[in-house]
């Protein structure tokens, strides 16, 4: 589902809820899960040479890397919604 912003309010109004607060993450934030997501990987494969399924976590990881900066990269959007039942 591709929804803009004003969309995923709308949506969640029509469910019955009201919307309490809205953030959204930008590409510096995302590049920082990422980041880290896939460092604790790389940490991981260092610290761990000899372990089983080590080529499995290799290649988890450089899928990951892969698909972010030459796929979704700049094109995820996230935001946060807390939300409260609607009178």
């Amino acid at each position: 589902m591709d929804l803009s912003l004003a969309e995923l309010v709308e949506l969640t109004e029509g469910c019955g809820f009201r919307m309490l607060r809205l953030a959204t993450a930008g590409t510096d934030e995302w590049d920082g899960f990422e980041s880290r997501w896939c460092g604790a990987l790389e940490k991981w494969l260092l610290t761990n040479p000899t372990a089983a399924g080590r080529d499995e976590v290799r290649a988890l990881a450089d899928e990951r890397c892969t698909r972010r900066l030459r796929g979704y990269r700049g094109l995820v959007g996230f935001a946060y919604l807390v939300l409260t039942p609607g009178s």
